[in-house]
């Protein structure tokens, strides 16, 4: 009996915003991102349940502005370079969930979301809920979180 060989035909994934299907769902989600640097105080939490393309939205953005990614629910890291990142665009992927990771704690949050709209620096954040339900132990991170415009 013949065999048939299995080939390994899966493609990377894209980012890029001309393969994300826009619809009126997630317009204000394309509207928001694409009003960059225009964000009120250089900050914007781009919200919504998993697997609604946040990830492929925020990935072509950061890759047209030349941000920093950085993942917040990674560990094993070494502290951010806050220093460094002043002025520069600057994403944070599952910002609401930093807790699982060690690199975005309470006070580094504080500290990117003050960086925003400095210098020309941006902050575009994740989450799967809005921030104002966001764990935050710090009360001046509290209010910055309450304060983000949110799409």
């Amino acid at each position: 009996m013949p065999r048939q060989f299995r080939l390994p035909l899966t493609a990377p994934p894209r980012w890029d915003r001309e393969s994300f299907a826009s619809s009126p769902t997630n317009l204000e989600a394309l509207e928001s991102l694409d009003a960059w640097p225009a964000w009120p105080e250089g900050r914007l939490a781009l919200v919504g349940p998993a697997g609604t393309g946040k990830t492929h939205l925020v990935r072509d953005w950061a890759a047209r502005t030349g941000a920093v990614t950085i993942e917040a629910t990674s560990t094993g890291n070494d502290p951010l370079d806050l220093a460094a990142l002043r002025g520069r665009p600057l994403l944070v992927e599952d910002a609401d969930r930093r807790s699982e990771g060690d690199l975005v704690d309470d006070e580094t949050l504080f500290h990117l979301i003050n960086m925003a709209g400095v210098d020309g620096g941006s902050l575009l954040l994740t989450g799967r809920l809005a921030p104002v339900a966001w764990a935050a132990a710090v009360p001046d991170l509290r209010s910055r979180l309450n304060a983000l415009t949110v799409a």
